[in-house]
């Protein structure tokens, strides 16, 4: 990655998408989240996206109604990121279907502390396994 493209992680925010198909509509839906999510990452700000499934195997007694997760990572200021999102699908430079239930929800949300990792525990700490 060139260093002008250099973003601390500290300043990502993430944009968390929920969805589900509509019955009969999968293979559709995952046809046009492939173009989808290409298509907001190309948007300014927009640095990476991935697709995720909810796996099966899940904490007892929880359950979730929604099968499939996006997220994306973006930088800048997350009311102009929305405007330009909106832009862009109003233009169609976002592709739209049909193939995904209407009640689908979406959330930015905005680091509030570092990145900590198992490297950053001190040898010995609680719930270290060396």
């Amino acid at each position: 990655m060139p260093a002008t493209d250099y973003v601390n992680e500290d300043e990502y925010h993430l944009f968390v998408v929920f969805t589900n198909p509509k019955e009969g509509r999968e293979h559709d839906f995952h046809e046009w989240y492939k173009l989808h999510v290409r298509d907001v990452t190309n948007a300014p700000g927009f640095k990476w996206g991935r697709r995720y499934v909810l796996d099966p195997d899940q904490r007892p007694g929880q359950s979730s109604p929604w099968h499939y997760l996006a997220l994306y990572g973006f930088v800048g200021d997350v009311n102009e990121i929305h405007a330009q999102l909106k832009q862009a699908d109003d233009s169609g430079a976002i592709a739209n279907s049909d193939a995904y239930e209407d009640y689908y929800v979406a959330w930015v949300y905005s680091a509030i502390g570092p990145k900590i990792s198992r490297a950053d525990r001190p040898s010995g700490a609680e719930g270290d396994a060396r």
